[in-house]
């Protein structure tokens, strides 16, 4: 702890965003009181699960809105959960097994995108509208294509817009060829790049509305947690995460 420090101590319990997450030493960019109801790991979701807060909140989804989760792996599946929190009826596609099992817990309906066709199904549950909200979480160019098919119609059940939120961040910059610009304008969409959250200075800034989620309950990251391994195994972990074997690895120290 830097000799600067003086509103906290050694032992304090502590949750926060900072760089070298894997060193024995690192510098934080902010920190915060972790209460005594959550766990060290529940601590470690602050961060993700504040990039979900974030894409939730920039939505503007509200009670009784229709949301669709595009990818069903750690962010998507805490924006799941966010946006059932904000009172959404929210469908998710996946295409993994595992992950799908996962996101059936909470999701009000899950479907399975390599068996069924995901744009035709949300409109068979949507009738003649569209989601007021689509949260595209897969990173993938199929599900950009597909956040502008499921759009409909331009009206919600609502008459408002359809946005789409896009929280990945992309290996490549997309082409031209990956939208129909034409569509966008003709359905009055919204696209709105959230990638992550504001840790401003503020008593509710997102990282500490996701403290409030867990600790209140909203919000339940245990059944994320589908591995823990030491520190020394920290190798083994990352490649299990790149097979897709896993959704959320917990390193123990």
């Amino acid at each position: 702890m830097g000799a600067d420090v003086t509103n906290w101590k050694v032992g304090d319990r502590v949750a926060g965003v900072g760089s070298s997450g894997f060193a024995e030493y690192c510098s934080m960019k902010r920190i915060y009181p972790l209460p005594p109801e959550l766990s060290y790991e529940a601590g470690s979701f602050i961060e993700p699960l504040g990039v979900a807060v974030a894409a939730v909140r920039r939505s503007g989804i509200r009670l009784g809105d229709f949301a669709v989760v595009l990818g069903a792996g750690p962010i998507g599946h805490l924006t799941l959960q966010c946006a059932k929190a904000a009172g959404g009826t929210v469908y998710v596609t996946e295409i993994s097994e595992k992950r799908i099992k996962l996101a059936e817990l909470f999701a009000d309906e899950v479907i399975n995108a390599r068996e069924i066709d995901p744009v035709k199904r949300v409109k068979e549950l949507m009738g003649d509208v569209a989601p007021n909200v689509i949260f595209e979480c897969a990173g993938r160019d199929a599900t950009i294509k597909q956040l502008i098919d499921m759009a409909g119609k331009y009206w919600t059940p609502y008459g408002q817009h359809v946005r789409g939120i896009i929280v990945s961040l992309y290996e490549k910059p997309w082409v031209y060829d990956l939208f129909d610009n034409n569509a966008i304008i003709a359905k009055s969409m919204e696209l709105i790049g959230s990638p992550t959250y504001y840790p401003y200075k503020h008593p509710k800034d997102e990282l500490r509305i996701a403290i409030d989620l867990m600790e209140t309950g909203k919000i339940d990251i245990m059944p994320l947690i589908t591995s823990k391994i030491p520190l020394k195994d920290i190798d083994l972990g990352f490649k299990t995460l790149l097979k897709g074997d896993e959704l959320c690895v917990i390193i123990q120290p």
